[in-house]
């Protein structure tokens, strides 16, 4: 389990890109990756994903206690952006997104289903929309309390797809670890630590916030 009291923010910038073949990419303040991940960074700020340092500052948050309207386009194209973000840690944000606000996973699924299968993209984003629901099972007590009874992320479909755990199995945790699995047989990149690390970010946030009222 995740102790979120032990994880501590980084600059952004200390966060390497990482290329759908694996390869490490420095990410340069002011270049054009860069410059997009910020974009990227105040577009997740409007949806309360606060806890990633870089941007403009924008400062055009959501209230913290409000749902996103079902029918989202900018969070379709947010979600689309964050399939191809410049950098890991920005694109892992994604788990954090769904973890806030469960009902956009239809936007979320939309993307998916306009992404072609044989493409890294598609399994990467896949990966992170499987850890989320993982994620929000394991969390699924705290989630509660911090913002109410909340949409839940159906992934039965994908994990039969896939022949994987569903994902109340174990409260999440199989699913976790396999879908981490799936994506990396080797196990040479921790991906479910990014997910976990972006799960916590986002509880260690809610703890300084109002509690859900509705």
């Amino acid at each position: 389990m995740i102790d979120s009291g032990r994880h501590v923010l980084r600059p952004f910038y200390e966060v390497c890109a990482v290329t759908s073949e694996g390869t490490k990419m420095a990410l340069l303040p002011g270049s054009p990756e860069a410059v997009r991940a910020d974009s990227l960074i105040d577009q997740l700020a409007e949806y309360g994903i606060t806890y990633i340092t870089g941007g403009q500052g924008a400062g055009n948050h959501l209230d913290t206690n409000s749902r996103p309207h079902a029918n989202n386009p900018a969070a379709v194209r947010l979600f689309a952006e964050l399939s191809d973000a410049p950098a890991v840690r920005v694109a892992d944000a994604m788990v954090a997104l769904l973890l806030r606000h469960p009902e956009l996973a239809p936007q979320a699924r939309e993307v998916l289903n306009s992404l072609e299968p044989w493409h890294p993209q598609y399994r990467l984003f896949l990966a992170r929309f499987l850890a989320a629901a993982a994620l929000q099972r394991i969390w699924r007590f705290v989630l509660d309390i911090y913002r109410g009874s909340q949409a839940i992320i159906d992934v039965a479909d994908l994990c039969r797809m896939l022949d994987l755990p569903n994902a109340e199995q174990d409260h999440g945790e199989a699913l976790l670890a396999a879908v981490s699995r799936w994506l990396d047989p080797t196990e040479t990149t921790d991906w479910a630590g990014g997910w976990e690390n972006a799960a916590a970010q986002l509880l260690s946030d809610l703890r300084f916030e109002p509690a859900h009222a509705g």
